[in-house]
């Protein structure tokens, strides 16, 4: 059940997105991992580097296309 909402106030439907975090290390070690996370909306793609690795953030609307993004990381 969900809670009262107060005047003015909508419900946000949330939809479930697949989240893929690669992560390239300057070793040529590569890991990747997949996530399912509810959001109103799909999150932005971003990056992060580091001094010794890079890592990525990448959200997809379908299972399907995240697996294969997933498994790709690893042909780099």
């Amino acid at each position: 059940m969900s809670p009262r909402l107060m005047v003015g106030e909508s419900e946000e439907i949330m939809n479930e997105y697949y989240l893929v975090i690669s992560t390239f290390y300057d070793n040529g070690r590569v890991k990747a991992v997949m996530h399912t996370e509810p959001h109103g909306k799909r999150p932005e793609n971003h990056s992060q580097e580091t001094e010794d690795y890079d890592v990525y953030y990448d959200w997809f609307d379908k299972y399907e296309d995240a697996l294969k993004f997933k498994n790709d990381c690893f042909k780099a």
